[in-house]
């Protein structure tokens, strides 16, 4: 009986340490993961609602979505509240600058998509590279770096 009590203490505590760092990570609503040691840029590591990485801008959360074997938006952009839910690409506009690892550069103008996100139509689609993007949402000027 001390046993099972030990198991449901050790349980107990398991999952609230993990609903608070989720709960602190997306507001809710997602599972958490953690950390990303490969990006040097990651704040913290959601499940993003798209399969991309989620970093914090703000209020908000970006999530960029790298489809590199796309010939059609290969690298996408969603903007999300506190509590998750996206922002209509309608109303997002900004720009997004790709460095790439021999030091070239490409800067991009972000267009919506059909599927309530903004796109990159990136043309130097083989290399590694950082990117900064800012947007434009509800008049608010918001960045965030990511890493390939």
């Amino acid at each position: 009986m001390k046993t099972l009590k030990k198991i449901s203490a050790v349980v107990f505590l398991f999952v609230s340490a993990t609903t608070f760092t989720f709960a602190q990570c997306c507001g809710g609503g997602r599972t958490s993961s953690y950390g990303n040691s490969n990006s040097s840029y990651a704040k913290q590591t959601c499940s993003a609602p798209h399969g991309g990485t989620l970093q914090d801008a703000g209020k908000y959360k970006i999530e960029m979505v790298k489809e590199l074997i796309s010939k059609v938006d290969p690298v996408k952009f969603y903007v999300l509240d506190k509590k998750g839910k996206g922002i209509s690409g309608k109303s997002i506009s900004g720009t997004a600058v790709f460095k790439f690892d021999d030091n070239t550069t490409e800067t991009i103008t972000l267009e919506p998509t059909s599927d309530s996100g903004v796109s990159a139509q990136l043309k130097n689609k083989t290399k590694p590279f950082t990117c900064t993007v800012t947007l434009t949402v509800d008049k608010k000027t918001i960045t965030a770096i990511f890493g390939s």
